[in-house]
């Protein structure tokens, strides 16, 4: 609960800066900006190894979020249309998969599973690792992320469409993370199977359609693993209005 209360306080205190910048930044004459809310559709890539063996599951989720986007000046004299993207964001993605590993044995809980099991013999040496077909197994993730992001507008047509590549880096809390085997549920935050931050990359490109609304593709990779030897990357469409 501790480990919460202080991402919230980071996350509240992150909101209370970027709207004051925004404030500053909107009243400015010098310095033209926006914000832009959205929501975005994502598939993502899971995949857990444990002993040489893998698993790989897709789970798919929705994100909403806010970002602000002030123009950065090159000098006094002159102006590039390159701006800084930094919001909030909050996803929920659900996957589920029907695969197992087994070590010597022993059933590996999905996500962490590697925490649970004896991996090496007295020896030092590697237990093996067998993947089977089992029964069904649910995963539920909440996570909130702040993503700060470089971004280049190449303005069309009078400045109605606007092409918008990016590229940054983005921070993750991940707050809730429970898998449901059966009738049995085990929360993986509270069990510490699962790191509470993460850090990734993020690259995309958005595309700003008449009067500011826009859809864009972003992928975000995750450099710091989810769980111990659990890579993630998530793939998403956006859809949104800038303003």
């Amino acid at each position: 609960m501790k480990k919460l209360l202080l991402i919230a306080a980071l996350i509240m205190t992150f909101v209370g800066n970027t709207f004051a910048q925004w404030y500053v930044y909107r009243n400015s004459t010098e310095t033209p900006n926006f914000i832009r809310i959205y929501g975005s559709f994502n598939y993502g890539s899971m995949k857990e190894t444990i002993n040489g063996e893998s698993i790989s599951f897709n789970p798919l989720g929705i994100t909403v979020g806010g970002m602000l986007s002030p123009n950065l000046t090159i000098n006094t004299l002159h102006r590039m249309p390159l701006f800084l993207e930094a919001g909030v964001e909050a996803t929920y993605n659900y996957g589920h998969t029907n695969e197992h590993i087994s070590v010597n044995g022993q059933n590996a809980p999905l996500i962490g599973g590697a925490n649970h099991v004896e991996l090496k013999d007295a020896d030092g040496n590697e237990y093996k690792a067998v993947k089977y077909e089992g029964s069904e197994r649910k995963l539920n993730m909440i996570s909130a992320s702040v993503p700060v992001n470089l971004a280049y507008s190449f303005d069309f047509a009078n400045g109605k469409l606007s092409i918008v590549p990016f590229l940054g880096a983005n921070f993750k809390f991940n707050i809730i993370s429970k898998v449901t085997d059966g009738e049995e549920t085990y929360n993986l935050i509270k069990q510490e199977d699962v790191n509470l931050f993460q850090f990734g990359l993020n690259a995309g490109v958005s595309f700003v359609i008449v009067r500011g609304f826009y859809a864009g593709y972003r992928m975000q990779y995750d450099i710091m693993e989810y769980a111990d030897n659990v890579k993630t990357m998530t793939h998403s469409l956006q859809i949104g209005y800038r303003f």
